[in-house]
């Protein structure tokens, strides 16, 4: 079981070095800060931390001042763009409009409404400049080289601390990495490792999960659109590769934490706390499985030469499904153990991993 994992791990670079930038523009402005809402008879500027989700997103911008550039916008979901009252585009992609046309056709001053029945999700409003074909591929080397650096360096980091920890605890490696033990009901051995969830040797094991998780959703944010997509995540540089990797790994850290404590605290209140430590380390080998089979799609997607960002949305909706695979089997795991019936142990589950999985989820992809 071992080998195959350390495989995949020598091979994790490989995806990163076929990746490729998929943009062809140049972002002249973020149109971000001139967004508006309607409230009270009255436009005022929008407050992203303050306003609820608005369904409306106005903006003005003076065409004539950017020759040659377009205006484009994204967002989740399907919108509709209306400018100067007139209704321009109905999609749930990137929409694309060049401003001289515009000018030509409506007017040099653009009303730009946007609105989307549901509210306004990620939305992104940039002029854009396209790209001189004879700057493109430099470019898009250069910006595409930065997140190569981090990702081989990342990836060999992540080796040597793969290598170190079956070096140094190969018993609980393999438990922690064996998926037959994950899908089984019943185990045969007690894993007396596990039963000590604080212990140091636990906890090194919570930092590579993290940091895996981490570099994975990295990856994904960074070349993902739609719901894989965030405005908020650029790499200029190899260091901000690192940034942002550790945000993501500090986030999922303190997600395994915090699950942690509310394990204990509601295990207390049901009066199941013997059975805490193996709810959790069973919880870990779920992720170690979530992401290790992330990483084997990415492989094989970049070995084809997969161009589509739309296919990271699709790994975010395969965490979505294993995660409710995972509350069916432990469910059923915790079944065979506690002397419970069914509605105790449901409403145990249902604020230990229900309800906590929806606002993670609520979280990353709204």
């Amino acid at each position: 079981m071992n080998k195959y994992f350390f495989a995949f791990i020598i091979f994790f670079t490989a995806p990163f070095a076929q990746a490729q930038e998929a943009g062809t523009h140049t972002v002249v402005k973020s149109l971000d800060t001139d967004w508006q809402v309607y409230s009270n008879g009255q436009f005022q500027s929008y407050n992203p931390k303050s306003d609820a989700k608005p369904r409306a997103i106005y903006f003005s911008l003076e065409a004539n001042k950017y020759h040659g550039d377009f205006l484009k916008c994204s967002a989740n979901g399907t919108y509709s763009l209306f400018i100067n009252h007139q209704l321009i585009n109905i999609t749930s992609g990137t929409t694309l409009l060049n401003l001289d046309s515009l000018s030509a056709k409506i007017s040099s001053t653009l009303q730009c409404v946007i609105f989307q029945r549901e509210g306004i999700q990620r939305l992104t409003t940039q002029i854009v400049k396209p790209v001189k074909a004879e700057d493109e591929p430099a470019l898009m080397q250069r910006k595409a080289s930065y997140f190569f650096d981090f990702s081989i360096i990342a990836s060999f980091f992540m080796l040597a601390y793969f290598i170190v920890l079956i070096r140094t605890l190969p018993r609980l490696a393999t438990n922690y990495f064996n998926v037959l033990r994950l899908v089984s009901l019943q185990e045969r051995e007690e894993n007396l490792a596990g039963s000590r969830v604080s212990s140091t040797a636990n906890i090194l094991f919570y930092v590579f999960g993290s940091l895996l998780a981490g570099l994975m959703l990295t990856v994904i944010f960074y070349y993902g659109s739609g719901d894989a997509s965030s405005p908020m995540l650029s790499v200029d540089s190899k260091w901000d590769g690192f940034v942002q990797w550790f945000k993501w790994s500090t986030f999922v850290l303190m997600v395994f934490f915090v699950k942690l404590v509310l394990t204990f605290l509601l295990s207390s209140l049901f009066n199941i706390g013997e059975f805490v430590p193996f709810h959790f380390f069973n919880f870990l080998r779920m992720h170690f499985f979530a992401f290790g089979a992330c990483t084997l799609l990415c492989l094989g997607y970049f070995i084809f030469k997969g161009q589509n960002p739309e296919f990271y949305s699709y790994l975010l909706y395969g965490f979505a499904i294993l995660s409710f695979f995972w509350v069916v089997l432990i469910y059923l795991k915790l079944l065979n153990r506690v002397p419970f019936r069914f509605f105790h142990l449901f409403s145990y589950l249902c604020v230990s991993e229900i309800i906590p999985m929806v606002i993670i989820f609520k979280i990353l992809l709204f």
